[in-house]
């Protein structure tokens, strides 16, 4: 099936017209040894990482939400989207509303890149 092109002014136009109300600032982990065989692991904000978001609760199964051993596991997970130039990253996290979350997904693969998405879950 062949792809459809837009003209970049119509592109540029979807990425205004995308409804984010809050602020994220996305987070990149950092590992120190300690000296003494161990190490410290810690988050800070990346340069250019407070973007404009929209977190959006997904629904899910239960049968997505149990653990092998029969106990069910509520934890309930997020959509975020970020604008499409926004330095989110697999594995990073994101602070909205004071509240930590960790990229579990990144959606990167899609037409048009007008925003990016990533399936996030509260960091415990």
């Amino acid at each position: 099936m062949a792809r459809i092109t837009i003209p970049d002014a119509m592109l540029a136009s979807m990425r205004d017209t995308i409804p984010l109300p809050n602020t994220a600032i996305i987070k990149e982990k950092s590992v120190v040894n300690d000296g003494g065989g161990g190490r410290t692991v810690s988050y800070a904000a990346v340069s250019g990482g407070t973007v404009a978001c929209r977190l959006d609760p997904v629904e899910t199964s239960t049968d997505q939400d149990m653990e092998l051993i029969g106990r069910q596991i509520l934890e309930q997970k997020y959509r975020l989207t970020v604008p499409h130039d926004a330095p989110l990253v697999a594995h990073c996290r994101v602070a909205v509303d004071s509240v930590d979350y960790e990229v579990i997904q990144l959606n990167e693969a899609h037409d048009w890149n007008v925003a990016v998405r990533a399936t996030v879950q509260v960091v415990k």
